[in-house]
């Protein structure tokens, strides 16, 4: 997870880059990026969505959303455990750099919205409110689907006979798998499920059986991130019904989440 956000930092040093921000670019008199490049960075490029009417778009690494009297430029971020978000408004020199201990919440965003409310005088909105009911929906279409996958799932098995539908003999799935971004894995039998060890800290996945040869990961250090739709853990075998390959939807964008045997 560590080039999503593995930077550690305080508010204290973060206020600091605020303030560069803040200053077109220059901090203590010192220039460090040109006022040019740095509105090019935040300027809209893509469009994002529109809410309340107001739109949103995405620069280079920073999002422009429309609103009174001024736009705000902001960036939010969660990774496990965590939530942050730096948002300012240039036009007025104002910003707030919020740290979070919890990953799955909406409150630096809504304090962020408060707290330029309170200092542009606009009317009171309860956005914490506001954006604690768009997660719940949010989470609400997650179970749904999860739900619909399920009964899909039941329904799939009931069509083929149960003798097709096992598993095979779990150390055939056993073994050493590797990929180019994340190197080896070690998928292991334990019981009546697989287990698999993987990164330089050794971290532990558990690998429990859906439908022949269909896995579902079980992995509490991914958080919000594993959802219905990234949990499984697909083993193609050969004709000797021994595992070649394993894909891992958790791991698609790496090298489209495959892993080939090595042993």
């Amino acid at each position: 997870m560590a080039p999503a956000g593995g930077i550690n930092s305080t508010t204290e040093d973060m206020s600091h880059y605020l303030l560069m921000l803040l200053n077109d670019g220059q901090y203590k008199n010192t220039p460090i990026i040109t006022q040019k490049n740095l509105h090019y960075l935040w300027s809209p490029k893509t469009i994002l969505q529109e809410m309340g009417g107001r739109w949103s778009f995405y620069g280079l690494g920073w999002v422009y959303t429309q609103y009174n009297p001024s736009p705000i430029v902001w960036h939010n971020g969660a990774t496990l455990g965590h939530k942050a978000i730096i948002a300012f408004i240039p036009d007025q020199k104002i910003g707030i750099v919020i740290l979070s201990n919890l990953q799955s919440t909406q409150l630096p965003d809504a304090l962020a919205m408060e707290f330029f409310d309170r200092y542009l005088g606009n009317p009171e909105q309860d956005w914490n409110a506001k954006m604690f009911s768009a997660q719940q929906q949010a989470h609400k279409s997650m179970v749904e689907d999860a739900t619909i996958e399920s009964k899909t799932i039941s329904k799939r098995k009931k069509s083929i006979e149960s003798a097709e539908s096992e598993h095979l003999p779990l150390k055939n799935y056993a073994g050493l798998y590797s990929n180019p971004v994340y190197g080896d894995i070690e998928i292991k039998p334990e019981g009546n499920n697989l287990y698999m060890i993987i990164g330089p800290n050794k971290a532990r996945m558990d690998i429990n059986p859906l439908f022949r040869d269909i896995f579902q990961l079980h992995w509490p250090g991914a958080g919000d991130d594993l959802t219905s739709n990234n949990d499984k853990v697909h083993f193609v075998v050969d004709i000797d019904g021994e595992a070649k390959i394993v894909y891992i939807e958790f791991f698609k964008d790496a090298a489209g989440g495959f892993f080939k045997r090595v042993s």
